[in-house]
């Protein structure tokens, strides 16, 4: 809130924004892996318990749950600076996501064949591309 007492809408934007992003590192490290109910409940417990604490606790008011805990803890007078919200954002996303895939376990493989080439559910041989094929289709994109 501003000193006024009205809401900041556009601060409220500005950090949905960041906990959106919070979200998808950690739903990117488990995709395929996870079914769509399991991760809209960690979406909405990422979204509504999880990252507002955090980023409370880091750019927040004095007595915040964590807010000891990014200002002052190794001197009196040191306080968190992050720049553009990338700490709180990327170790927030980060941390979850490393949790989530040491739950979850590692990813299944796809399946070989007979000669030990990986195959597609269909049975046809999956090409492996190679480096200059994937540096050529990124310019393309960027184009």
């Amino acid at each position: 809130q501003a000193p006024s007492g009205q809401l900041e809408y556009h601060l409220l934007f500005f950090n949905w924004a960041f906990c959106a992003t919070a979200v998808t590192i950690c739903s990117g490290a488990m995709a395929e892996r996870t079914h769509m109910v399991a991760y809209l409940t960690y979406a909405i417990a990422m979204g509504g318990v999880i990252y507002p604490v955090i980023a409370e606790g880091a750019w927040g008011r004095e007595g915040s749950l964590l807010h000891s805990q990014f200002h002052g803890k190794f001197a009196e007078n040191s306080r968190y600076h992050d720049f553009a919200g990338s700490g709180v954002v990327h170790v927030t996303g980060g941390i979850s996501a490393l949790v989530g895939c040491s739950i979850l376990g590692r990813r299944i493989l796809q399946p070989v064949d007979t000669a030990g080439h990986q195959a597609s559910p269909d049975g046809n041989e999956i090409r492996h591309t190679s480096p200059p094929e994937v540096s050529s289709s990124t310019n393309r994109q960027w184009e």
